[in-house]
């Protein structure tokens, strides 16, 4: 199993911060590939920060599940979606209810100082409710490196191995190195030019094709249909993989260069900058490219300032 470190400045003690993330399934309208985090304070992450007590509601509500029923809808974040026409699964919700359980176990095994929420998972500010924890900012660990380790990240990848396809969360690192292998708590750590190869070998990919068998080491193993991919190119794949590289290292990734010259072009609207504008949003990875703004509009008002009224918008 991966280790994640939760990286929060109110964290006290070392052991606070050290984690272990298990695949799971979150169960939001449709069923999300995600990583279930448990950690040595008895915080737990599954799309929100929990307790022990609410770890167990959220198990009971089915908000997070074991498996997909045959015939849900499935998505994995920035990668595919599709519908799951039949699974063969690991674990019901007891066992991997308890799968997490034994994590905290082996993290903390005196159980001390534990999280609790009280019964309560929210908390009122100035007469507004927030999530105690919310999104929870946490980096992968390499195998025999935890402590010197460079700050990384995760997105989800197919990696081909023996014949089957694996989904996996690939873990890219400041440095410049990403681990592929597709079993949780093994590791395979390749350079961009590696991973390039890997691509061109169809090893790595970023789409698979309807009826392909996709396994998720220790959950299941499953076939999906009418699979629509998020991503569009290898070279817009290999673009984001780059962007996160930069930003792990406390450099612009190309959304946020594209809006600061954004707002350069908005204080002085001169050919110039609108063609600079143009540069710096076709940088972005095109799946990523409808980040360039806000909630509501998305890159919209980029749109419309580059190409005119007439492709501004995006069918959702």
């Amino acid at each position: 199993m991966t280790t994640s470190a939760l990286l929060r400045p109110a964290a006290r003690r070392d052991w606070e911060k050290r984690g272990i993330a298990i695949p799971g399934l979150i169960r939001n309208g449709n069923f999300y590939f995600t990583e279930l985090k448990a950690f040595a304070n008895g915080l737990f992450d599954a799309w929100g920060g929990l307790d022990l007590d609410f770890l167990d509601r959220k198990f009971q509500s089915g908000w997070i599940s074991p498996r997909i029923p045959d015939g849900a809808n499935f998505s994995a974040h920035s990668l595919i979606h599709g519908k799951v026409i039949s699974g063969s699964w690991s674990h019901d919700s007891n066992s991997l209810h308890q799968r997490l359980v034994n994590d905290l176990q082996s993290l903390n095994p005196g159980q001390q100082d534990l999280i609790d929420f009280e019964g309560e998972d929210v908390e009122i500010k100035e007469g507004v409710r927030y999530a105690k924890y919310g999104w929870i900012r946490t980096t992968p660990q390499r195998k025999h490196q935890s402590e010197k380790c460079p700050l990384g990240e995760t997105r989800y990848a197919f990696i081909r191995q023996k014949g089957q396809v694996y989904l996996v969360p690939l873990c890219i690192y400041a440095d410049g190195l990403i681990d592929v292998h597709p079993i949780f708590g093994e590791e395979k750590l390749v350079d961009l030019h590696e991973l390039q190869r890997m691509l061109e070998s169809n090893e790595l990919c970023y789409a698979v094709d309807d009826h392909t068998s996709i396994e998720i080491d220790s959950l299941g193993r499953f076939e999906v249909s009418g699979v629509h991919p998020c991503v569009y190119s290898s070279e817009d794949f290999m673009s984001e993989i780059e962007d996160s590289i930069l930003k792990l290292n406390g450099v612009p990734g190309s959304i946020h260069h594209c809006l600061l010259v954004h707002q350069e072009y908005q204080k002085n609207q001169t050919p110039e900058n609108k063609e600079r504008l143009k540069q710096a949003y076709e940088a972005i990875p095109e799946h990523k490219r409808m980040y360039a703004g806000d909630m509501d509009s998305k890159d919209g008002p980029i749109r419309r300032i580059i190409y005119g009224d007439q492709d501004s918008d995006y069918d959702f």
